[in-house]
């Protein structure tokens, strides 16, 4: 580093100049706001990816389950099925709760005190018996808005809800 002499003839050190310090916080800013906004995005998909899982789980639980016993009567109500608009057979959701418990398919900090399985949002899981699976189920999560988004006629829409029917 260079020395100047100052007035009076003293060696005086070069420092950085305001604009200097304030380009380089800008960019420091800049560079931790990127790194935010990827973190984010980041913790977005790993939330989607658990609520997918979970709801694999579940269908998993409850092909077992029909597997084991001929239908899913017990927790999902009679066998038939239900058209996209109509109203499905009552779920009783704490006996669901109570199979899938039992499976291991979710754990207990899953289940809500009224007998609803959550996802990681804290939505609750919906299980129908037939619509886009007929004759089979239809498992899904609101997702982060918890809004049902299902378009009743398309199964291509549905909006930010996580779904056991996409791509099939």
């Amino acid at each position: 580093m260079r020395h100047r002499l100052d007035t009076r003839g003293r060696q005086r050190r070069r420092a950085f100049t305001l604009i200097e310090l304030l380009i380089v916080m800008s960019i420091m800013t800049l560079l931790a706001g990127l790194a935010l906004g990827a973190t984010a995005l980041l913790r977005q998909r790993s939330h989607r990816e658990s609520a997918l899982v979970l709801v694999r789980r579940i269908e998993t639980a409850m092909e077992r389950f029909r597997d084991t016993f001929g239908d899913w009567s017990l927790p999902i109500g009679p066998i038939g099925t239900t058209p996209i608009g109509a109203t499905p057979p009552a779920t009783d959701y704490p006996r669901l709760a109570s199979i899938l418990l039992g499976a291991e398919a979710v754990r207990p900090s899953e289940v809500r005190s009224d007998g609803k399985v959550v996802d990681i949002w804290g939505n609750p899981i919906n299980v129908i018996l037939g619509g886009f699976n007929s004759p089979g189920l239809d498992i899904w999560s609101n997702g982060p808005d918890g809004n049902d988004d299902r378009d009743p006629d398309n199964p291509k829409v549905y909006g930010d809800d996580v779904v056991n029917w996409a791509g099939r």
